[in-house]
């Protein structure tokens, strides 16, 4: 119980504390149940000292946090760093089993796809560089690692020694081919040799130009033109040549030729040549039916053997030509033909021999 006495001082006192202004010190009441009123020192001391330990902690840090945020903030993460309790998806971030990764499909690759839906373009290879590519070589039975015997020829058919061709059948545009043929027919005909040159103006068509010539003289002029149908077939090609030969002694020679080859297997092949040929000279107009079958046999790519079959049909001044020969690929760009046969004329028989270097 409060007596009157110790009412003022006490209503004093709470007004000097609100207004920041420690009252004197007072003596405590005698009696124990009256409160004694708290001086400044201890309004300043005694919440800390109430305060349960955890809850002073926490003013500690609070104070600390206050006063210096960088030294709070490196002592709060320097324990998380090392301390905290690790992340609820840690598992989620520690790599898997070696055997897991190497059964995790890969990434489907577009690529691949865009390969499997396209129809694969043609084989561009040509390992031989004989000018047809190794997928078409396959296809004619031959090998793609050899050069072949006529670079551009498609399907690879050889060309006869005596009778040639004006390039291949089915040559190219660019193409390019300068040979010279030399022949004799007994002792006593000396020697009867021809440069040329041959040269592809379009696709499937060529030109040729030939000097034919009896020891040093020259005895005609002779141009040729050649065609190829489009017709082609892995085994089988066909064409057309004329032949135009001016005589420089006064007499000239035109030429028409149906070609046909194909191919038997991998070996075997044939090519055959049919046509009229006109002569024309001071006795007036002379016609042969010019007939030339020949078969090859391809030991290998870079050799051939053939026989070559050269008929000049006009009834008893016929005239036949049997000549075995050899091919030999000396390199991509020289070629080495030559053979030996007889000539049948007028009931006789007489040898023969043919040799043609070929640069292409």
């Amino acid at each position: 119980m409060f007596s009157p006495a110790l009412s003022q001082p006490v209503a004093a006192h709470v007004c000097d504390y609100s207004g920041l202004m420690p009252a004197p010190h007072r003596e405590p009441a005698p009696h124990g149940d009256v409160p004694t009123p708290y001086d400044g020192h201890r309004e300043t001391q005694t919440p800390a000292d109430a305060l349960a330990p955890h809850d002073a902690h926490d003013r500690e840090t609070q104070t600390l946090a206050d006063a210096s945020p960088d030294t709070h903030d490196r002592e709060t993460q320097k324990p998380t760093s090392h301390h905290a309790p690790p992340p609820a998806d840690l598992h989620s971030r520690v790599p898997a089993p070696r055997d897991a990764v190497m059964q995790t499909p890969a990434p489907p690759d577009h690529r691949d796809r865009a390969a499997v839906q396209t129809p694969a373009p043609p084989d561009p290879r040509d390992r031989d560089g004989d000018g047809v590519s190794d997928r078409a070589e396959r296809r004619q039975h031959t090998d793609p690692e050899v050069p072949g015997l006529f670079p551009g020829a498609y399907p690879h058919i050889p060309e006869p020694l005596r009778f040639d061709l004006v390039r291949g059948l089915g040559a190219r545009r660019g193409e390019f081919e300068a040979n010279v043929l030399m022949s004799s027919t007994g002792p006593f005909d000396g020697l009867h040799w021809a440069p040329e040159i041959e040269w592809a103006f379009a696709d499937r068509h060529a030109l040729e130009f030939e000097i034919p010539m009896h020891n040093r003289n020259v005895e005609a002029l002779k141009i040729a033109v050649q065609g190829t149908f489009r017709e082609q077939y892995p085994v089988f090609i066909h064409g057309w040549q004329f032949i135009g030969e001016g005589v420089l002694a006064g007499a000239g020679e035109f030429t028409a030729i149906y070609i046909a080859g194909r191919r038997f297997g991998s070996r075997f092949s044939m090519l055959g040549m049919l046509g009229p040929s006109l002569r024309v000279d001071a006795a007036g107009l002379t016609a042969d039916l010019v007939l030339n079958p020949s078969v090859f046999f391809d030991v290998g790519e870079r050799t051939t053997i053939g026989l070559e079959n050269i008929a000049r049909l006009r009834g008893k001044h016929s005239q036949v030509t049997t000549l075995p020969q050899i091919h030999v690929q000396l390199g991509r760009h020289f070629r080495l033909q030559a053979g030996t046969g007889v000539v049948f004329l007028a009931g006789s028989i007489r040898p023969t021999f043919s040799l043609r270097l070929v640069i292409e």
